[in-house]
């Protein structure tokens, strides 16, 4: 949408954002893909995706709903770290980022 390649009203943009919302939701946070559908290989299975919930933040603004977009954006804002920074995923049933980056433990070596 923002760049370019369809227009926000387009029929096939409101139907992904419907899709994304009918389908894949997790606690007000969306997958990146459908866990019904996708085998990831991991025993814990996969977390929220920030990326795919911060482009439906964006998405409801480009579609006027700015309550919405206020809303996730803000929740999402909440996630970060003591340092201000978000991993990928966010692990909803333990309220905890997941992904690209992991708090040091103190057996872990520099």
């Amino acid at each position: 949408m923002t760049t370019g390649f369809l227009p926000p009203e387009d029929p096939r943009i409101v139907g992904t954002v419907r899709a994304v919302e009918a389908r894949m939701p997790s606690e007000g946070f969306v997958m990146r893909h459908d866990p019904a559908e996708v085998e990831t290989g991991l025993a814990h299975g996969e977390g929220a995706f920030l990326a795919c919930s911060f482009w439906l933040a964006d998405a409801f603004i480009l579609h006027g709903r700015m309550e919405e977009a206020a809303a996730l954006f803000d929740r999402l804002l909440a996630l970060r770290n003591d340092v201000g920074l978000l991993a990928e995923e966010y692990e909803v049933r333990l309220k905890r980022l997941a992904g690209n980056f992991r708090k040091p433990s103190a057996t872990s070596r520099s």
